[in-house]
């Protein structure tokens, strides 16, 4: 029901209709917010619901207690929407909940300056067939395309480290990480991608970094292969990778020194105290040797 949104509520669409589209996106909140009202209704735990998707904390003490718990939900959820839709709406029910993921553990960072989960923001470990344990990554920085492989394999190893419930290795490697980072060891992670969308002379009200990159490509007579910019961020503001390519003494200024800072603050920090926020900590706070509580023992 959901993916009629888009088309309906496109004014190019044939069938185009506000009315619609918002009783689809309306309908579909109340389907969400009523099977999260009756799954609690039968004692257990909601810990979110959004769009097409409820998390449920079953309290279970192994894997496959959790699996009958979910399986129980899942019938009697499609019951009582059998009977509810031929009662309310006089109409037979085609639509069936089903059981999609089952996380054995499961976290989910909190919207910065809130106690509240980042909506369609979360990580947990699935068991397969053979008992073998991956993650699973929803919108996290890991899985984006904007974000540097130093912010994903920091955020991976992390994540990592969570579940393990290695708490003090968490502590032990975000320091490291840092002064790792600070040192120079990470150089080769710190690399933007972005893609240019349109002419750079279109770009006028706002300016952003991969566009000052591809200008600095055009002020130094280096052709645009391609829209993808590679860079990287200095003291001197973005800088392409063409140009920390180039030979020293062809006419060409050397490479400005990388801004270690930015990368911390914009790349690190966020994905740090994310984490860290359920430790009672921070970054800053590690970083300066605060204490922490450990994140399993609450």
């Amino acid at each position: 029901m959901n993916s009629f949104f888009g088309v309906l509520a496109n004014p190019s669409c044939r069938f185009f209709s506000m009315d619609v589209a918002n009783a689809i996106t309306g309908f579909g909140r109340h389907l969400i917010q009523l099977t999260m009202q009756r799954i609690a209704e039968m004692g257990h735990t909601v810990i979110y619901g959004d769009t097409d998707s409820v998390f449920v904390d079953a309290g279970a003490e192994s894997y496959a207690e959790a699996e009958r718990i979910a399986k129980r939900i899942e019938h009697d959820i499609n019951v009582f929407y059998e009977m509810h839709i031929r009662e309310e709406y006089h109409r037979a029910c085609a639509m069936e909940l089903e059981v999609d993921k089952i996380f054995k553990h499961f976290i989910m960072p909190k919207v910065r300056g809130s106690e509240e989960g980042a909506k369609k923001r979360y990580a947990g470990i699935l068991v397969g067939e053979d008992g073998a344990e991956t993650l699973d990554v929803t919108g996290l920085e890991i899985v984006r395309r904007d974000w540097t492989d130093l912010a994903k394999g920091f955020q991976q190893r992390m994540l990592e480290l969570v579940f393990a419930k290695d708490d003090a290795t968490v502590i032990a490697y975000a320091k490291r990480f840092v002064a790792d980072l600070r040192a120079g060891k990470l150089d080769e992670q710190l690399v933007y991608r972005k893609a240019i969308r349109k002419e750079l002379e279109s770009y006028t009200k706002t300016t952003p970094p991969h566009v000052k990159a591809a200008r600095k490509l055009e002020e130094a007579g280096i052709p645009l292969t391609s829209t993808l910019i590679e860079y990287v961020m200095t003291e001197d503001g973005p800088e392409p990778l063409q140009l920390r390519d180039e030979k020293p003494g062809r006419g060409k200024p050397n490479p400005s020194p990388i801004d270690y800072e930015h990368y911390l603050d914009k790349q690190v920090r966020p994905i740090a105290d994310a984490i860290l926020c359920f430790y009672g900590s921070s970054l800053d706070d590690i970083l300066k040797g605060h204490s922490q509580k450990t994140l399993f023992g609450f």
